[in-house]
């Protein structure tokens, strides 16, 4: 009977996989012109509404704020692999060796690696995370989207415990890593406890705001207090505060008006891409209760926009831009102006099975 319950539960949890990852009607993301029409008008795109909450895990580097595991966040360079489940099911992860070079992180020089999920904290030292290589594996819970899963390999670990959802990581290289005391607390290299809701090393935590990536690599969160006068443009309403995409962008060093292209991400969902010369005419504003987020008006049809919530918005400078889908900027603020996480709060795949 036993053998059979979990046959049974096996069965429901495939089906509850299959159900989560119903067919989203969606249309490969075209660039629009300078006058802000698309490319082509003729693909409808409605896709299915779902829930959405916060699904961000930040990522500390010493301290230091280097953006958020997210599936539409991660750098181009970071690589699938797909790992083959009984049933003939798949799922897809990602090695935390890849995700770290990728932002820059010599593996090497890691002193240790803190991944934190909910009030529990996994203290990875150097000798266990280069034993554990490309093993260290994470997925999100519904694919391409969700909250970020854990997949521990299918090996004895020498750490002090583990996590089922990530929902913070700190890397150290530069800097002299927290350690467990001997009540199993975590530590700052002087004695001094952490607390719970601190994390070490950082003055200011990463929190709400839309965050901005360069070619893959994140470089700012768009602040009110760090927007010149100078990147003002005219409104048509006096009380809507309005700022130059492009102005904005060669503050940080880059011209958006050269990009390859440019991603305006809502939660999971990407909600828009233009071109450099598009870029000249857009602009932003930061309005209250949006949680520190930009909205930006993108072309929902040929003739229509919609004012959306932007989490993050990508430019390609440098490198091709990821072949990606769109999503009606509509659908999104119908369900409430995006910015949150996709997907919902089952945790209903079938294990990971080890990569070897």
């Amino acid at each position: 009977m036993r053998l059979l319950s979990t046959v049974a539960i096996f069965t429901l949890t495939c089906v509850g996989v299959v159900g989560c990852a119903q067919k989203r009607t969606t249309a490969t993301a075209k660039p629009i012109d300078a006058n802000g029409v698309t490319a082509s008008s003729s693909t409808e795109q409605v896709p299915e509404k779902k829930p959405r909450f916060a699904s961000d895990a930040p990522v500390y580097l010493d301290g230091k704020s280097v953006g958020v595991i997210r599936f539409v966040e991660l750098p181009p360079s970071v690589k699938a692999k797909v790992i083959k489940l009984p049933g003939g099911y798949s799922q897809t992860n990602f090695t935390f060796n890849d995700y770290f070079k990728a932002i820059g992180v010599d593996v090497a020089k890691i002193q240790a690696l803190h991944l934190y999920g909910g009030k529990r904290t996994v203290v990875v030292d150097a000798a266990e995370l280069h034993r554990m290589g490309d093993k260290l594996q994470f997925s999100f819970i519904r694919g391409d989207r969700g909250k970020v899963r854990m997949e521990w390999p299918a090996q004895k670990l020498n750490v002090n415990t583990t996590i089922d959802m990530l929902t913070r990581v700190a890397i150290y290289v530069d800097k002299q890593p927290p350690h467990l005391d001997s009540e199993g607390d975590l530590a700052m290299p002087d004695g001094t406890k952490v607390a719970e809701d601190k994390m070490p090393y950082v003055d200011t935590e990463a929190g709400n705001g839309t965050r901005v990536y360069i070619d893959g690599s994140y470089v700012a969160t768009v602040k009110r207090r760090k927007l010149g006068e100078d990147l003002r443009v005219p409104a048509q309403d006096e009380q809507d505060v309005r700022f130059s995409l492009a102005g904005y962008t060669r503050t940080l060093g880059v011209d958006g008006a050269n990009a390859k292209a440019i991603d305006f991400i809502s939660g999971d969902d990407v909600v828009g891409r233009v071109d450099g010369a598009a870029a000249k005419q857009l602009s932003f504003s930061l309005p209250r209760h949006n949680q520190g987020r930009i909205s930006v008006d993108l072309p929902s049809t040929a003739s229509e926009m919609s004012h959306v919530r932007v989490s993050s918005v990508q430019i390609f400078v440098k490198t091709d831009p990821p072949a990606r889908t769109l999503v009606d900027p509509k659908s999104v603020v119908e369900m409430g102006g995006g910015g949150g996480g996709g997907g919902t709060s089952a945790n209903g795949s079938a294990p990971a099975a080890d990569d070897d």
